[in-house]
């Protein structure tokens, strides 16, 4: 999908998908790191940063303005502390549908 069929879906996606797709996997891996960088790109409004609330720096990545606009939205009404960055993505030969990356 484009940049632009993400920034016109934003606000629906925002009320309609309040928490993680990978709810389980994402609360085991948050319990086994405890703290640390967490970089989501991808991060659409950021609910996948929900189980991540407690101990980690948070930063999203995501190359829909609108989408990131929610994010903002999202990170007030859950008290997320993260920073949201807008990125170019250029097409590339393999098709990632989610990055998540934990650095210390």
């Amino acid at each position: 999908m484009s940049r632009e069929v993400f920034d016109q879906i934003a606000e629906s996606w925002y009320r309609v998908r309040h928490w993680p797709r990978l709810r389980g996997e994402l609360e085991e891996l948050a319990q086994r790191w405890r703290s640390g960088r967490l970089l989501n790109v991808g991060c659409a409004h950021g609910a996948d940063f929900l189980p991540f609330k407690g101990g980690f720096e948070l930063w999203g990545v995501d190359f829909s303005g609108e989408m990131l606009k929610q994010a903002q939205r999202f990170s007030a009404k859950f008290n997320l502390r993260q920073t949201w960055s807008w990125l170019m993505l250029f097409p590339c030969p393999l098709e990632m549908k989610r990055l998540i990356v934990l650095w210390r």
